[in-house]
């Protein structure tokens, strides 16, 4: 534990950019099922990681700014 600072950083940046499928959709105000038949769809940008979905907060700001246009 050297650099513990570093260590929380690293923490804070993995949680602040990827989100699950349940907080990418309280994040996008609908539910689990609606964010993974979107994904289906291919209208939203997801990876995955062994089974889990994962996704890019950068990538649902861009969804929800291309919905207000």
């Amino acid at each position: 534990m050297a650099f513990p600072k570093r260590d929380l950083f690293f923490e804070n940046r993995v949680e602040l950019e990827w989100l699950s499928t349940k907080q990418a959709s309280d994040f996008l105000s609908i539910t689990a099922n609606a964010l993974r038949i979107m994904v289906c769809r291919h209208q939203v940008k997801s990876y995955k990681f062994g089974r889990r979905l994962r996704f890019l907060k950068s990538d649902l700001l861009s969804l929800l700014k291309s919905k207000e246009n």
